[in-house]
């Protein structure tokens, strides 16, 4: 982008200066989620975004993955360049009796992110590209269940 600075005043040189300069603009987009889905291991719920993402990410605690109407916590978070991998319960609690769990063709799922306060910086713990810029919260975002 080329900018030419004006004079608007009386210059005694028309109104316009004679200098010229050159401004570069960058603008850095909060990271964008493009698609949900679950892993070919059935183990994982798998974030793909539109920029790559810096190691240092969100808390577990940030997620949750609503299985059929009911939120869990995922039990890790691995950020792998523009993916995000959501580890999925291997047990489940109804009515007080804890019994293990995987995932069915049946299953719907739905994932939510609730980002922390902005930070620019990278070293706090939120989804965040490898400039720092924090992406946003997004909620109950309809998970593809690839199993069957």
């Amino acid at each position: 982008m080329t900018a030419t600075i004006s004079d608007m005043g009386n210059s005694g040189n028309g109104g316009t200066l004679s200098t010229s300069n050159t401004f570069n603009i960058t603008v850095d987009n909060a990271p964008a989620l493009l698609s949900a889905n679950t892993s070919p291991d059935n183990l994982k719920v798998v974030l793909t975004f539109n920029e790559a993402l810096h190691a240092t990410t969100a808390l577990a605690s940030s997620f949750a993955i609503n299985i059929n109407g009911v939120n869990y916590t995922p039990g890790g978070v691995t950020v792998l360049g523009r993916t995000v991998l959501l580890t999925l319960p291997t047990s489940m609690t109804v009515n007080t009796v804890t019994q293990a769990w995987s995932l069915s063709y049946t299953d719907v799922l739905q994932v939510s992110y609730t980002a922390p306060a902005v930070d620019s910086t990278k070293a706090n713990s939120a989804l965040q590209d490898t400039n720092g810029v924090d992406s946003l919260s997004f909620s109950n975002v309809p998970v593809t269940n690839f199993k069957g």
